[in-house]
């Protein structure tokens, strides 16, 4: 490893002092060292100059730091529009395109979308079940066994209405995973769903998941194709259908 050259290791006052102690070699004749001379005035002057250049000479630049993540392979991403997850409440009406506020910052919907009327009341899996009584709920979707192929349950108080697309975020926590953007996680697992309400059952299409199986935060957009009703709980079963967990995920 190189080593590096700090360049303004000499403060200030050690500038001075070392010009002042190089006079009497220069020019004997100069006696006073005094602060109201006006050769010691400048000898302040050019200190403070060449104080000033040395940290601009050593500091490291947003434009030293482009170059050398260049060198790198690692080039800044291209200007995209700001995305974020909007939250909302109805009755299972559809929301067709339309501005939403962020203080004076406008958000579009990307397609049109129907409001479930739908809460979650408890997350499950074969050895717990966790009621959501609006806290903040930290849970193993899978357990904390990687060994084990287990299931991940999330139940919700009402029924599935519109046209059948539920769109859930996951937050992950990065306990024992190391960030990084979704081509890091892409093909590590890959879920499958299943769609219950009361006895009745079917499989739940993943139209996409943001989350590369609960991997990374993100959206699971799922489609149910026959729509239930008439019970007071519907239920999304998830499962490991390819790959293995190393370190297993947390959500909150």
């Amino acid at each position: 490893m190189l080593e590096m050259e700090e360049l303004d290791k000499e403060s200030f006052d050690d500038i001075v002092k070392n010009s002042v102690s190089r006079i009497s070699q220069i020019y004997p004749e100069w006696t006073n060292y005094n602060s109201a001379d006006s050769g010691m005035a400048l000898i302040e002057l050019l200190s403070w100059f060449k104080e000033n250049q040395q940290y601009h000479l050593n500091v490291i630049t947003n434009e030293h730091l482009r170059r050398y993540l260049k060198l790198l392979g690692k080039v800044p991403s291209k200007t995209i529009c700001a995305k974020t997850v909007l939250s909302l409440e109805g009755n299972g009406d559809a929301a067709p395109f339309e501005k939403f506020y962020a203080d004076d910052i406008p958000f579009e919907t990307q397609e049109e979308f129907f409001v479930q009327n739908m809460k979650i009341s408890r997350l499950e899996n074969s050895e717990i079940s966790v009621l959501n009584n609006g806290g903040n709920i930290v849970f193993y979707p899978f357990g904390k066994d990687a060994e084990k192929n287990d299931v991940f349950r999330i139940c919700f108080s009402g029924n599935v209405g519109g046209n059948g697309i539920i769109s859930l975020y996951v937050f992950v926590r990065q306990d024992g995973y190391v960030l990084g953007d979704k081509d890091d996680f892409e093909g590590l697992t890959e879920l499958t769903a299943h769609y219950s309400c009361g006895i009745r059952s079917q499989s739940a299409e993943i139209i996409s998941d943001e989350t590369c199986g609960f991997l990374r935060s993100g959206i699971i957009r799922l489609r149910i194709k026959k729509l239930f009703s008439g019970s007071d709980e519907t239920r999304l079963e998830f499962s490991v259908k390819k790959g293995k967990y190393i370190c297993m995920p947390i959500i909150t």
